[in-house]
């Protein structure tokens, strides 16, 4: 059971702070999951660290439009205007994962004296006064399961088990019908589908396969007799002029919930280390993830149906918690040289196992030479 002395004596308000990119918003899917079941009467907000994390369309109990976006990036007034409102909204349980002990949260904590308070340790701010708990931050624990021990004093989990699928994500019926509308007019099946994105978030193409791999990988899998499906937001679009082979492919270019309905209707869900495998995994599809200088015991998709293949180099990982400056600066990339050959072999490994039946371990493959 929780320490009694840290649940405050009504949980009606619990704010979420320091969320960062998308794929770090779904790996937290588990964590909103588990306080929601915990406090099923109490409205869940979220503090995003930029607007990018707050456009996702997050689970049912989490309202898109009840979110706060601690960033300048925003706007001087939209920033400041967030966090004023997270303060007076007054939160009863305030959670800050990883080192996102910021001025903000320090402002809306310190306008919640009766809020209980749980952070992971190694941050420069302290709130005295408080019920508080300080969780050990480590390195080499998933993402998914650091935010799971943030939150266990107060849920009374008692142990944190990683699940076959991982998923927590549900498209809303506006975003379902455009996708089922799409699916059909495509004439697609799930039996032959296999979603992919190649790209990676702006300032992270260290992540990115390179272009000809990818274009032998996705003519193996259509000799196989499977249908490459690229699904990507708008925005990544303009990215295809640089790519003509991608221009005749199946594609789809739309919003993240559309998205997730798509992938949620393919056997499988290619990419590399972005926030699509984690948007694949969420949904319940098997995720196959290509990574490079990301440490993937931090940052593959949660769940055991899943699969990541690395490159076993004494460079890697160069990019983790602390940041990625070595691997901006990389001049080999090394790392992202995977083999088509080994990622069409994993694949159609994993697209011959039934999904129901599929509970291996997530596995790395080694195909350096």
């Amino acid at each position: 059971m929780p320490p009694p002395f840290l649940i405050p004596p009504q949980v009606r308000r619990i704010l979420v702070g320091g969320i960062g990119a998308v794929g770090n918003t779904l790996l937290a899917g588990p964590m909103l999951a588990l306080l929601h079941e915990r406090f099923p009467e109490a409205e869940i907000r979220m503090a995003f660290k930029s607007s990018r994390g707050g456009k996702l369309a997050l689970p049912h109990f989490v309202r898109r439009n009840r979110s706060y976006v601690f960033s300048l990036s925003a706007g001087p007034w939209h920033g400041l205007r967030d966090v004023l409102a997270a303060a007076c909204w007054r939160p009863d349980l305030i959670v800050v994962p990883f080192l996102t002990h910021g001025r903000a949260m320090q402002l809306v904590a310190a306008c919640s004296p009766a809020s209980t308070l749980l952070y992971h340790s190694g941050g420069r701010l302290r709130y005295p006064g408080r019920r508080q708990l300080e969780v050990p931050l480590s390195r080499e624990r998933h993402e998914t399961e650091l935010y799971l021990s943030l939150v266990q004093p107060v849920t009374g989990a008692a142990t944190i088990e990683e699940p076959l699928s991982g998923a927590s994500f549900a498209a809303d019926a506006a975003d379902r019908r455009l996708a089922g509308d799409l699916w059909a007019a495509a004439g697609l099946t799930g039996r032959q589908a296999v979603a992919f994105n190649p790209f990676s978030s702006a300032g992270q193409a260290w992540k990115r396969w390179d272009t000809p791999q990818w274009d032998t990988f996705l003519d193996g899998l259509s000799a196989a007799g499977f249908m490459p499906v690229l699904i990507s937001s708008p925005e990544e679009a303009r990215l295809l002029q640089d790519w003509p082979a991608l221009l005749q492919r199946r594609r789809f270019h739309v919003s993240l919930g559309v998205s997730a309905e798509l992938i949620s209707h393919c056997r499988l869900a290619v990419s590399c280390d972005t926030g699509f495998g984690h948007l694949a995994a969420a949904c319940g599809v098997p995720a196959l993830v290509l990574f490079g200088p990301t440490d993937e015991r931090r940052a593959r998709p949660w769940g055991r149906q899943h699969q990541i293949l690395i490159r076993d180099l004494p460079c890697r990982p160069c990019y983790g918690l602390g940041g990625g400056g070595q691997a901006a600066s990389c001049s080999h990339r090394s790392c992202m040289a995977h083999a088509p050959e080994t990622v069409l072999a994993a694949a159609l490994r994993m697209l011959a196992s039934p999904r129901s039946s599929d509970i291996s371990l997530p596995t790395t493959t080694n195909d350096h030479e």
